[in-house]
């Protein structure tokens, strides 16, 4: 019994050094490989064929670019916001503006190039899922299953609130002619038959 123990600890052992042999290669390896030439590779960052708004050739920017505290911009920061960012959803960018959905429903508008505000609204719920767009609407789902439909452009338009009646808190995905929900219990596909 002690000996069968024994052949036990030792075999987890030797499973521990190697798994921590393995993890130590990976972080001394793969940031080699990802810094590789990286102003090289930006191009395929940029969305489909590379038709991203970005046409600089200098991107990214190199060296620090950390802004001192008291500044929101600076030749290689285009514009910033010290406070106020999404927790969980990602900003939407359509058209010529950021939309910028915090957990707690404001719903900020941003001028995408500038970092002008455009507006601000209180949704008054709690969003996780992150927005999506598509014919100039703006669709934001609310954890309680409310979809905010919201005109597309600087100035704020609720167009409708339709009501799913169950939680909500995935992205929705947008396909040719059709928006297709996840709620807690369904997959809600609305489109024209």
């Amino acid at each position: 019994m002690i000996k069968t123990f024994q052949n036990h600890i030792h075999q987890t052992m030797n499973f521990r050094k190697f798994s921590l042999l393995i993890v130590l290669s990976l972080v001394y390896f793969i940031p080699v490989f990802n810094q590789a030439d990286i102003s090289r590779q930006w191009p395929q960052f940029r969305g489909y064929m590379g038709k991203g708004i970005l046409d600089q050739t200098d991107i990214p920017a190199t060296g620090d670019i950390t802004l001192p505290a008291d500044t929101t911009r600076s030749n290689q920061v285009v514009w910033s916001f010290k406070r106020g960012g999404a927790y969980i959803a990602s900003p939407l960018v359509y058209g010529d503006y950021l939309y910028n959905m915090q957990i707690n429903g404001q719903l900020t508008c941003i001028e995408a190039l500038t970092g002008a505000v455009k507006y601000k609204k209180d949704l008054g719920k709690a969003f996780s899922a992150s927005g999506v767009a598509s014919g100039e609407k703006l669709y934001f789902p609310a954890e309680t299953g409310e979809i905010y439909v919201i005109q597309a452009g600087p100035e704020y338009k609720l167009l409708a609130e339709n009501h799913m009646d169950d939680v909500c808190m995935a992205t929705p995905a947008i396909t040719d002619g059709m928006i297709i929900f996840r709620t807690q219990h369904s997959m809600i596909a609305i489109g024209k038959k």
